[in-house]
């Protein structure tokens, strides 16, 4: 930024000494042009004939018949040596072979015999070069070049901010903000800046969390294995080996559903971009409770028509089969599910006749490796990653997922809205 600043005032310098040279010389040629259009005008007025009368006289009596010229023009004209002809602030040129000087008051013309007539009061718009008016020029671009620094200043120091705001999110500080309110593009940008540091941060703090959930849910089995590889070293009998192995394939088969539940939380967490696809809601809901039938539960699909939405296929199967399974998990006799075509979005409600979620776990329910009460813990199946990816895969696609209580079945009633979405869009 200071070099910036810099930069300007050097150019702001070199623009004023270039417009005063621009001046000048613009108003050498201006004076030039008067005074070759003055004297033309007094040629066509009689001075010609004038000069050529003075010329025609020797030096020493041409003041005589100066003197007998027209009163205005006696008043005007003064004869003069050429060895008098001030040097300085003259622009000089030529009319008819005759050379012709000029100053602010006067102009002379040059004679025979080393003499020059001078007249006084030819030149009303002449321009000296001590004039301030040639000054006006360099003075506008001065004005214009301090009205844009005025605005280039706040422009640069709000930059500046923004510069160093970038700088500490680099060096690992997150929670710096820029809090520029300004309704231009530069506080835009600035709100803009800020929601992305917040979302970074938010980001980061849920990582360090998940992490940190991870590494406990891990360190579970592994523990347990342990133990158990303690147990079995020191077992006595066959009978006793072998249970001690049943219970190690156990702990590793559950380690191996964690970390397929984790890798999927991956990809869901990887992938951002949706390529929707047109689907029957209804029709998919209907073959996700077909697949795998229970015996113990009676579940029922309701709906009319057919839905249809424009989602990620794969993506709607999984949360949907996800809610459903949780539902069947907890159920005691029945599940029912729900497939509402409204004007804009599609209601799914599944429902069971569980214990329900406490008001207090309602929220929690959907974060990673979340412990809720113990008759709906993941010691009931499941490893506290399902849910999470449902609400994961209705945030891609700007959907929403909440659990309520059901006052039909007296458990929990997940409600999954997703955005109809068009064949047009990519989400």
């Amino acid at each position: 930024m200071r070099s910036l600043l810099l930069r300007a005032l050097a150019w702001t310098l070199l623009t004023i000494l270039l417009g005063g040279a621009a001046g000048r010389y613009g108003l050498q040629l201006r004076n030039q042009q008067i005074a070759r259009e003055v004297v033309v005008t007094l040629m066509d007025l009689g001075l010609d004939e004038r000069l050529v009368e003075l010329e025609s006289e020797p030096p020493g009596t041409r003041q005589a018949l100066l003197d007998r010229f027209p009163p205005q023009m006696v008043r005007r004209m003064t004869l003069m040596d050429r060895a008098e002809l001030p040097t300085e602030d003259f622009a000089r040129t030529t009319i008819d072979e005759r050379p012709v000087w000029t100053e602010p008051r006067a102009l002379y013309v040059e004679l025979s015999g080393e003499q020059v007539l001078r007249i006084e009061g030819a030149l009303g718009l002449y321009v000296a070069d001590d004039d301030p008016r040639q000054w006006v020029l360099p003075f506008v671009l001065m004005l214009a070049i301090l009205s844009s620094a005025a605005i280039v200043w706040p422009v640069a120091r709000r930059l500046r901010v923004l510069s160093r705001a970038s700088a500490e999110v680099a060096a690992g500080n997150l929670s710096v903000r820029v809090n520029d309110n300004g309704s231009d593009a530069i506080g835009e940008l600035a709100r803009q800046f800020d929601r992305m540091t917040g979302a970074i941060e938010t980001q980061t703090r849920e990582r360090e969390a998940f992490f940190h959930s991870v590494a406990h849910e891990l360190g579970t089995p592994l523990s347990r294995m342990g133990l158990v590889l303690e147990m079995l070293e020191h077992a006595e009998t066959a009978g006793d080996r072998a249970r001690r192995m049943s219970q190690l394939e156990r702990e590793v088969d559950d380690l191996e559903a964690l970390t397929a539940e984790l890798l999927r939380w991956a990809a869901e967490d990887r992938n951002r971009a949706v390529e929707p696809e047109r689907i029957d809601a209804l029709d998919v809901v209907r073959d996700l409770v077909a697949r795998e039938p229970d015996d113990a539960l009676d579940v029922v699909v309701e709906g009319d028509g057919s839905p249809v939405l424009w989602v990620d296929p794969e993506g709607f199967r999984r949360a949907t089969d996800n809610v459903l399974r949780n539902a069947r998990r907890y159920a005691s006799e029945r599940v029912r599910v729900r497939v509402i075509d409204g004007p804009d979005e599609v209601e799914l409600t599944i429902e069971d006749d569980g214990p329900g979620i406490a008001p207090a776990d309602r929220t929690r329910i959907f974060e990673p490796f979340a412990r809720v009460d113990e008759s709906r813990d993941r010691s009931t199946g499941g490893k506290g990653l399902g849910l999470a990816i449902v609400s994961r895969i209705l945030d891609r696609h700007g959907g929403r997922v909440r659990v309520t209580g059901s006052t039909a079945l007296g458990g929990a009633a997940f409600v999954l809205s997703w955005p109809k979405g068009g064949d047009d869009e990519t989400l």
